[in-house]
């Protein structure tokens, strides 16, 4: 079985800002600036998806970590389990701040 291959920009790449749903800290409703990352990573993926233990290896976060991170994307409706491997949707960060109350702001 091949790895799954990325298909788009970098995670790193800074083409959209983080909106509530990453600025906003755990503890306060959203997922943090950590998860930012994870979910950049997963949708460089593509619709093919990746398995947390992939995304962990591409971020460099430890396994419980990105699962978490991924538990939080699927709950903001941002990601979706299929089977083994995860996937981003195309839910945006903005719609799923504003469906979780989070404080919205037009993206610069």
């Amino acid at each position: 079985m091949t790895a799954p291959q990325k298909t788009q920009a970098a995670p790193d790449d800074p083409g959209e800002a983080d909106g509530p749903v990453f600025t906003t800290k755990a503890r306060d409703g959203g997922l943090g600036a950590h998860a930012a990352r994870t979910w950049r990573e997963l949708k460089a993926y593509g619709r093919s998806g990746a398995t947390a233990e992939d995304l962990a290896a591409s971020v460099g976060y430890t396994l419980p970590t990105v699962r978490k991170h991924l538990t939080g994307l699927a709950r903001f409706g941002m990601a979706e389990e299929t089977g083994p491997s995860w996937r981003s949707t195309a839910k945006n960060q903005w719609d799923a701040a504003a469906e979780h109350d989070l404080p919205v702001r037009s993206p610069a």
